[in-house]
């Protein structure tokens, strides 16, 4: 298509916790409005608005947080949150 959308490359932001047992991903742009969530590691964000169908994001840096607790951990051992920005660039 040219403008590098759906091209397979860095198309999805996504990041795993290896061995986690509960997850959950939140991303929000700079106002703090709530641009996508989900409990499925396996899923990525791919710059649109949750539940505004094909609707883009704007290009910018946006702030996650993961939070998640591990198999098998011990009492205040292995929970997050994780958290940090990801800029969402679309190439021209």
């Amino acid at each position: 298509s040219g403008d590098g959308a759906g091209d397979g490359k860095n198309d999805l932001f996504k990041i795993k916790v290896k061995g986690a047992d509960e997850y959950e991903i939140k991303i929000f742009n700079r106002w703090g409005e709530l641009v996508y969530e989900s409990s499925d590691p396996d899923q990525g964000w791919d710059g649109t608005i949750m539940n505004k169908g094909t609707k883009l994001c704007p290009e910018g840096a946006y702030f996650y947080i993961i939070n998640y607790t591990m198999k098998n951990r011990q009492e205040n051992d292995g929970k997050g949150p994780i958290s940090g920005t990801v800029t969402l660039i679309r190439e021209k």
